[in-house]
């Protein structure tokens, strides 16, 4: 059997070597990031009992290569949000929308766009209708008899800025989406919006047919390990290599949506 000689072989050892991400050593101090995480569960990406959810796994995974020690808690989103602000914790996952650009860095392209391949993870926005009735939504527009009344959970701020410019009255008296959805079934509104991931988890338990649910395509968003203005200024150079991290580690098998549903 012939072997190729090793000088037509090395380009393509070269080439392999830059396409996988080799773990860095770590620098000398590590750094603890207090990473804040909501209680709800979304599979595959956030799992708040054990951390072990693509997102945790991912930033938790990334920080090991830059000398970041992740401390996790779980507390409601908005407590999370204002700890963020105060400084009380470090990092969080969110959305690119006002109200967490207010308190928090993203990772973000030379052109100061966000930069979604440095994502964490990949969600959509959900409406959930009384099975019959006539209500719709494409992603963008809300159809249906007015004036209509949706509900969402309480905190949702990605939620509450798809509807913007939308001709819907929002109720968001619900502390979460079960008790939301309690109001759908009795009819006080006429639809509820929130996160498919977490939508679909409490309609599995809800087995008498009263529900549809729709999700457009275009519904979907991506969702950021950020941290505090604070903290990125302090570690500035390191935060910007954990963002590279990840952006480096998400197309590994271990860490694709597909292959842990």
């Amino acid at each position: 059997m012939k072997v190729a000689p090793l000088r037509l072989l090395l380009p393509s050892l070269i080439a392999l070597s830059l396409a996988t991400p080799l773990p860095a050593a770590p620098p000398a101090v590590t750094i603890v990031m207090r990473y804040c995480l909501a209680p709800q569960p979304l599979p595959p990406f956030v799992d708040p009992e054990h951390f072990e959810g693509i997102s945790e796994r991912l930033a938790r995974e990334a920080g090991r290569r830059v000398g970041f020690a992740l401390s996790f808690r779980v507390a409601p989103r908005a407590r999370c949000r204002a700890e963020l602000a105060s400084g009380k914790v470090d990092a969080m996952a969110v959305a690119d929308v006002a109200e967490n650009r207010a308190v928090a860095e993203f990772p973000r392209r030379p052109d100061g766009r966000t930069d979604r391949e440095r994502a964490v993870m990949q969600l959509h926005i959900a409406m959930v209708r009384r099975v019959g009735t006539a209500y719709q939504w494409d992603g963008e527009k809300f159809i249906g008899p007015p004036p209509p009344i949706v509900g969402i959970r309480i905190g949702a701020a990605v939620v509450s800025h798809a509807l913007q410019g939308t001709p819907v009255q929002i109720d968001e008296s619900a502390r979460d989406l079960k008790l939301a959805l309690a109001k759908l079934k009795l009819g006080r509104v006429d639809a509820v919006f929130g996160l498919k991931e977490e939508l679909a988890a409490v309609l599995a338990n809800e087995s008498d047919g009263t529900f549809e649910m729709q999700s457009p395509e275009r519904a979907g968003f991506a969702g950021y390990a950020v941290v505090g203005k604070a903290f990125y200024q302090r570690h500035r150079e390191r935060v910007e290599a954990w963002w590279r991290q990840i952006g480096a580690l998400r197309g590994l098998p271990e860490f694709d949506p597909a292959s842990q549903r």
